[in-house]
C-alpha cells in the first residue's frame, strides 16, 4: 500500500524538481501528474518522451541546470531518464 498523494508537499517537492532540471514552468504540472502515476507504463513512456526532447534541446544549448549537468557527465539517455524518474517518482511509491 502506498501513500496518498500530497498534492501540497508533492507540487512544491515536484516544482523543486523542475526548477532544478530547467523544466519550463508551464510543464510543471505535467511533473506533478507523472509523480502521481508512476511507476505506471504510460506515465514511464510519457515522461521519457519528454526528458529525451528536453535532452535534445540542451545538447543544442546547454543551460546551467541540472540535465546540463547530467549530459556533460556523459550520462547515456538510459541514465538519465533514470535518474529523472527517480527524482519524479513520489518517494512513497519507490521500491524498497
Amino acid at each position: 500500500m502506498t501513500a496518498p498523494f500530497d498534492a501540497d508537499h508533492d507540487f512544491v517537492r515536484i516544482a523543486d524538481v523542475c526548477r532544478v532540471l530547467g523544466v519550463p514552468h508551464d510543464d510543471w504540472v505535467l511533473f506533478w501528474r507523472w509523480a502521481d502515476e508512476l511507476p505506471a507504463a504510460k506515465a514511464v513512456d510519457e515522461l521519457n518522451s519528454y526528458v529525451d526532447v528536453l535532452v535534445a534541446d540542451r545538447c543544442r544549448a546547454p543551460a546551467q541546470d541540472g540535465l546540463s549537468y547530467l549530459i556533460v557527465r556523459d550520462m547515456t539517455i538510459e541514465e538519465i531518464r533514470a535518474q529523472v524518474s527517480a527524482m519524479v517518482v513520489t518517494p512513497s511509491r519507490q521500491p524498497v
